[in-house]
């Protein structure tokens, strides 16, 4: 049985948060409440995006670990874990085909 409560996400709304992917897109993210985060995307292919009131799936599922999943404006899919206690960031996109 876990040790945390899995609904409190009081320990994240608010954060603002800056991470680089390993092929070195830069985005931040600002997480607003339970359900919406604010985006910014500073390099890639969509460099200088900014995406506000975006909908989100967040969870916990550590005692400072994150899962926030969402689907961006253009049809991609983003799924990023956030461990707040290690200031690690594993993030995974899905392109739309076509």
């Amino acid at each position: 049985m876990s040790t945390f409560d899995k609904h409190d996400l009081s320990g994240f709304i608010g954060k603002h948060l800056v991470y680089t992917y390993d092929n070195g897109w830069n985005y931040e993210i600002y997480v607003k409440n339970a359900n919406t985060l604010d985006y910014r995307i500073h390099s890639g292919i969509v460099a200088n995006r900014w995406v506000k009131d975006q909908q989100a799936y967040i969870v916990r599922v550590g005692e400072s670990i994150y899962k926030i999943s969402w689907t961006e404006p253009t049809g991609t899919d983003v799924s990023l874990i956030v461990n707040l206690g290690d200031k690690l960031f594993h993030g995974t996109i899905f392109f739309r085909a076509g």
